[in-house]
């Protein structure tokens, strides 16, 4: 069966939906599959059945080419996977007839995180005992810069559980 790539984008766009998944992944799955489009009509592929693993591997090197990280060019390949296999799955082409099995991922970078040592970790956590005051007196309308008993116990308690859990401080402060 032959369909174009604009309506088996719009076909899976629509059963994402449907699915419940998530506004951001339906939002970065729409805009990375506007691209791809884009640069498949710039190559004069219209179907989905036209498409061959070197227009794939054409595609993700030109978005490193732009400037995308290699993380990011996967998180793109991800998508144009899902493309193929909701495909698959309509029937609109057979597995063994799609080029996305003869693309292989892209080798990431290994980002090395710097982390604090124990002695900082130790700094940190004697520094919030340090800074706790019973009373507070405000001179004019800024702070003073120390913090009450309540406040250092809770960054006490953060900094705890931060290293402790290898929670990132966004995660935390989100639950």
């Amino acid at each position: 069966m032959e369909i174009s790539i604009q309506s088996a984008i719009e076909e899976m766009l629509f059963d994402n939906k449907a699915r419940g998944l998530s506004k951001n992944t339906i939002i970065f799955r729409e805009k990375t599959l506007k691209i791809f489009s884009v640069f498949l009509c710039q190559n004069y592929i219209l179907n989905i059945n036209e498409i061959k693993p070197i227009h794939i591997k054409q595609y993700l090197v030109d978005r490193l080419e732009f400037g995308y990280s290699e993380t990011t060019v996967n998180g793109h390949l991800r998508v144009i996977r899902s493309l193929f296999s909701y495909c698959i799955n309509e029937e609109y082409i057979r597995y063994e007839e799609t080029p996305i099995h003869r693309v292989k991922w892209i080798q990431e970078k290994k980002t090395i995180v710097n982390t604090f040592t124990d002695s900082e970790i130790k700094m940190m956590l004697h520094y919030t005992r340090k800074r706790t005051f019973h009373t507070i007196k405000k001179t004019g309308k800024g702070r003073t810069g120390f913090c009450t008993k309540f406040v250092n116990e809770r960054n006490y308690l953060l900094l705890l559980i931060l290293t402790d859990t290898g929670m990132r401080i966004r995660v935390l402060l989100q639950s």
